[in-house]
């Protein structure tokens, strides 16, 4: 199986980012270009203007090409909005073998078999994530290849989007010439780049605040078990703020950025902001009311997200919340988060999500710009890229990190050799 070239573009609301990377014959992951564009046509995970859209991406795929001295044909993308759906669903298959040795056509069936759970009417899948097999009975096996049994059974992850919107997203990227290999929705591509298989496996609430969207997928027994996207992120604090205080969105983007913080509790002083609002007219504004106004959408935007998993029987055994996106880095975010959550009795721990580059894939000469909660999608395509290159497309998606070890020690075992570190 050929592994070399990898480019993924993640489309946001705010920024289209897009990511070149190569695979060396020493399995390094080496990013060799990035881009980004504003995004233009797209707001809140919709598309208002298909043509704009379109110019962005096309203008974006011809900069990568520039730079990473390639002609890009296929990508993988990120998606989001769409009236995303997720449900849990089970498949059951006999073994097909007369030795009762699972197969890899096996373990395909059975997750064919999970796959023709009904949909709402307009869905269509993006994702079939296994989460758990059991083989006669005996369940929490990750990986049942090469073991004996004869009935095979797999709980699945299933996410789906509304079918015209997908359609709408093939077609920005057939106006450009390229193929999506897979359509990847946000908020997992997220948690392949910032989670660990622990944090995967006890309990974790992942929350991926961008700049019109938010993505949320709740996570356990190493894999998700719930998916949404809500309308609003970053934007609307933006907007508030452009309202209270009656200045450009411009100015009042300049302003969350550079004075900020999520809470008023935790500034050390009441300070003074002059803002320009004419060129002869300049207006004063306090911090304090400024993270004021952060505060109020911070803990609205909270409240729909707890709305979203409250009735879960997964959210009483939560044990982390991790906050990512371009919206996660504002200052006391996460203290704000953990107060929030446990006023309404749920206690966990709090961290912010950046991309974790020191897991098994190793990257080759990595920049510490990309430590940072605006790559964690686009880095997590990445991720989710090299998966699908090296596993079959029925196990695309799966936090199975092991099977890329196993892959890599396969494929060096029968060329005679050996590679530390695997």
């Amino acid at each position: 199986m050929e592994l070399d070239k990898l480019n993924c573009i993640d489309i946001g609301s705010n920024k289209i980012r897009s990511l070149s990377a190569v695979i060396d014959k020493e399995y390094n992951l080496e990013f060799t270009a990035y881009c980004e564009c504003e995004a233009r046509g797209i707001k809140k995970g919709k598309i208002i203007d298909f043509e704009a859209l379109c110019y962005s991406v096309e203008n974006l795929i011809e900069q990568l090409e520039k730079k990473s001295g390639h002609e890009i044909k296929k990508v993988f993308a990120s998606i989001s909005g769409g009236n995303i759906y997720s449900s849990n669903s089970q498949g059951r298959v006999k073994v097909a073998s007369p030795f009762k040795e699972i197969s890899a056509e096996d373990v395909s069936r059975a997750i064919n078999s999970a796959k023709s759970a009904p949909l709402p009417n307009g869905k269509e899948i993006i994702h079939v994530i296994p989460r758990e097999f059991v083989i006669d009975g005996n369940g929490g096996i990750r990986d049942p290849h090469g073991m004996a049994g004869e009935n095979l059974e797999v709980n699945v992850h299933i996410i789906s989007i509304d079918s015209m919107f997908l359609q709408n997203y093939r077609k920005i990227f057939e106006r450009a010439n390229v193929e999506v290999k897979d359509f990847v929705f946000q908020g997992f591509a997220s948690g392949e780049s910032i989670l660990t298989e622990d944090e995967k496996s006890f309990g974790t609430l992942q929350v991926n605040i961008g700049s019109g969207t938010t993505e949320i997928v709740v996570y356990k027994n190493g894999g998700p078990v719930f998916s949404s996207v809500l309308p609003i992120g970053g934007d609307a604090i933006t907007s508030d703020i452009a309202q209270v205080w009656k200045i450009p969105s411009e100015d009042a983007e300049k302003a969350k950025i550079s004075y900020g913080m999520a809470s008023s509790e935790l500034l050390e002083k009441n300070e003074t902001i002059e803002i320009s609002v004419t060129d002869d007219l300049h207006e004063k504004f306090e911090t304090k009311e400024l993270c004021d106004i952060i505060e109020a959408r911070l803990e609205e935007i909270f409240g729909m997200i707890y709305e979203s998993i409250k009735s879960l029987p997964e959210t009483k055994e939560l044990t982390m919340a991790v906050v990512t996106g371009g919206t996660s880095r504002m200052p006391g975010i996460t203290l704000l988060l953990k107060r929030f959550l446990e006023s309404l009795g749920v206690k966990v721990s709090v961290k912010l999500g950046v991309p974790n580059l020191s897991g098994p894939i190793h990257f080759k000469k990595i920049e510490d710009k990309y430590k940072n909660p605006l790559y964690s999608t686009i880095i997590g395509l990445v991720i989710t890229g090299l998966y699908n290159k090296i596993g079959s497309d029925d196990i695309i998606g799966s936090p199975l990190i092991t099977k890329i070890v196993d892959y890599f020690r396969s494929i060096l075992n029968k060329r005679g050799g050996k590679k530390s570190g695997l």
